[in-house]
């Protein structure tokens, strides 16, 4: 077993000496200065964030997130005055992902009688407070894990500048919360196992709640933290122990008070629900490796390829350190300890691949494994320091050269592929590989159509026209080619690339016909925009 994890920035109550005040005071302090640097950088996350959200488009889902948070504010009034409740938005499970879902209903509001008037910017807004708070809990997550504070900062940079992770800091409104859930979760567990004490065993019970009713593959991650949490105690008590049991039974009272939907039948309705997520199987028809297959049929190696080819080369090579770093000799031991969380929540997520139904919309879904790469890469980074200058300089790099390809591909970090992947490709990437599935490039086809398009066009929508919309002033159709081609009037058919959707009609214009716009990043095409014949 690990030995006990107690590194300095931990609370100073679980130390036998605790109660000294020297001791107290030289602790708080060190977890005060443990904490400056991951807070900095999460500030400045934020910060960049705040600065490209103008560029950043908004995405299908976040229609419904929107509308799911403000019935949920409804159904809340209704039982406040005392009146029948509305009746559910639509989520997959009915009800589910309560308690996020309306706290970001009341950041809009709050934002909105700020002035900000926009509720998909303020949906952004969000978004991006709450993946700031998942980097700094990562890094206060590996210190708790047992990684100095140099590692844990390490870290919470690997997090940062992994290119679906900054991809899907403003507006993935559904995988996104469940990481920030998960990490918070995992971080509460493990000071709760470690102390071992009624209150902090009842805050990790409150968290792993929160994370059971925001996505439901939180369990792998919960499994992992769980696992950690039993190894690094060397010798359990029966202290431990009832920590454990406390944690696990506020905890599904939580799952149970943050889904009000269940109340008025739990064990029948929740039995109901977990016979959807347990038999439950998309078609939704995805392009892998150049192939269109309904989701039920995507090979089981899916995401961890598109992770593999998402994620910077130089960052994977501190990713390979870290899993040397586990039974390595040389390596420092706070990297060891945290690459063994990294480990082992990896090899969690991998078991969730293996049970899935249904493989789609590519990292998006396996984002909650992210957390486990970037404690690998930080163990990475740790063990690299520790080598001198040329250490140093390969500790740092790679987070260089990650921040350079993100910087590439703004606004789409999404699109974003490793030389390898690209090399792979042997064509456009888009042919290949899904870079642009759920709407992001439509706020910059809007722009170029309200600079460019006639006052008397129509915009032709096939796909999510819904997001084009609400970027436009023009008007939008949802329809096909035949009724693009139509020249009666200018109209502008826009094509988001997401290939496994396209009928033998648009597939046939986008071979045949030059666009008059597209959007291209990392060798593939995003979007492009075509003109009808109508007379200028």
């Amino acid at each position: 077993m690990l030995a006990a994890v107690t590194p300095a920035a931990d609370d100073d109550a679980n130390a036998p000496d605790a109660a000294a005040p020297p001791t107290r005071a030289r602790d708080g302090g060190a977890r005060a200065g443990d904490a400056i640097g991951p807070a900095a950088l999460a500030l400045a996350f934020f910060a960049l964030g705040v600065l490209a959200s103008p560029d950043v488009g908004a995405t299908a889902d976040e229609l419904e997130t929107l509308r799911a948070g403000q019935r949920n504010l409804e159904i809340v009034a209704a039982w406040v005055a005392g009146r029948p409740a509305p009746a559910w938005s639509f989520h997959e499970l009915t009800g589910y992902y309560f308690a996020l879902d309306t706290l970001r209903a009341l950041a809009i509001r709050a934002l909105a009688a700020a002035g900000l008037d926009d509720a998909l910017r303020a949906l952004h807004l969000a978004q991006l407070a709450l993946a700031s708070a998942t980097v700094f809990a990562l890094a206060r997550l590996a210190r708790a894990a047992g990684a100095s504070a140099r590692g844990a900062l390490f870290t919470a940079l690997a997090l940062a500048t992994l290119p679906p992770f900054v991809a899907h800091a403003q507006n993935n409104p559904k995988d996104l919360p469940a990481t920030f859930a998960l990490v918070l979760a995992a971080l509460a567990l493990l000071r709760a196992a470690r102390g071992a004490r009624p209150r902090d065993a009842v805050i990790a019970g409150l968290a792993i709640g929160l994370a059971l009713t925001t996505r439901v593959h939180a369990v792998f991650g919960l499994a992992a933290a769980w696992l950690y949490a039993i190894a690094a105690t060397e010798r359990p008590t029966r202290r431990h122990v009832a920590a454990h049991v406390v944690a696990l039974a506020v905890g599904l009272g939580a799952a149970l008070a943050f889904w009000p939907w269940l109340w008025p039948a739990p064990l029948e309705r929740l039995t109901g629900a977990l016979h959807d997520v347990g038999t439950k199987v998309f078609t939704i028809p995805v392009l892998y490796l150049g192939r269109v297959l309904p989701a039920n049929e995507v090979p089981w190696h899916y995401r961890f390829v598109l992770l593999l080819a998402s994620t910077p080369l130089s960052v994977l090579a501190l990713v390979a350190a870290g899993i040397a770093a586990v039974r390595a000799r040389g390596a420092p031991e706070g990297a060891r300890r945290a690459a063994v969380l990294g480990s082992l929540w990896c090899a969690c997520y991998a078991l969730a691949e293996a049970v899935v139904w249904s493989r789609y919309d590519g990292v998006r879904h396996f984002l909650v494994a992210l957390p486990g790469v970037a404690l690998l890469a930080g163990a990475g980074a740790d063990w690299a320091w520790e080598r001198g200058r040329v250490g140093r300089v390969a500790a740092l790099a790679p987070f260089a050269l990650a921040v350079a390809g993100v910087v590439a591909v703004h606004p789409y970090a999404n699109a974003f592929l490793n030389p390898v992947a690209r090399l792979l490709a042997r064509g456009p990437t888009d042919a290949t590989f899904e870079i642009e599935y759920w709407g992001q490039s439509y706020l910059e086809a809007a722009r170029w159509l309200a600079k460019h398009a006639e006052p008397t066009a129509e915009v032709v929508v096939p796909q999510f026209a819904a997001l084009a919309e609400h970027e436009l002033d023009l008007p939008v159709r949802e329809a096909g080619v035949r009724e693009w081609r139509a020249t009666d009037r200018p109209r502008y058919l826009v094509v988001m690339s997401r290939r496994a959707y396209w009928s033998p009609p648009l597939a046939d214009v986008a071979r045949t016909e030059a666009p008059v716009f597209e959007i291209r990043r990392s060798g593939g095409q995003l979007l492009a925009i075509y003109r009808n014949a109508a007379p200028r």
